[in-house]
């Protein structure tokens, strides 16, 4: 299990106890675009606690909303959106991450 952590050179590592003190492969949490604002606090809270050992997160994942300035044939296509279309959703889901976490 991942228990602990050791600052080297200013980094923060995670450690497995039982690994000789091996540092872990980075978790890197994905998160959708989609979340409400409630949601994405619940995982910055999460992702911020040491005890969980979440080293980043990757804002945004694909949508599955669909935009109605969208004009593909593929609009009603089951499935995550991503690309140009989720742009300015995506741009602020960022800026709200940024917030939270300072």
């Amino acid at each position: 299990a991942v228990v602990s952590t050791q600052s080297t050179g200013g980094r923060t590592q995670r450690v497995h106890k039982s690994s000789g003190g091996r540092r872990c492969k980075a978790l890197l949490l994905k998160i959708s675009p989609d979340l409400t604002d409630e949601q994405l606090q619940d995982i910055v809270d999460i992702v911020l606690d040491p005890q969980y050992g979440v080293s980043g997160v990757i804002v945004s994942n694909t949508t599955i909303s669909r935009p109605d300035s969208l004009i593909s044939d593929n609009k009603t296509a089951k499935g995550g959106l991503s690309g140009a279309p989720l742009k300015d959703k995506s741009t602020a889901m960022i800026r709200k991450v940024y917030i939270m976490i300072k």
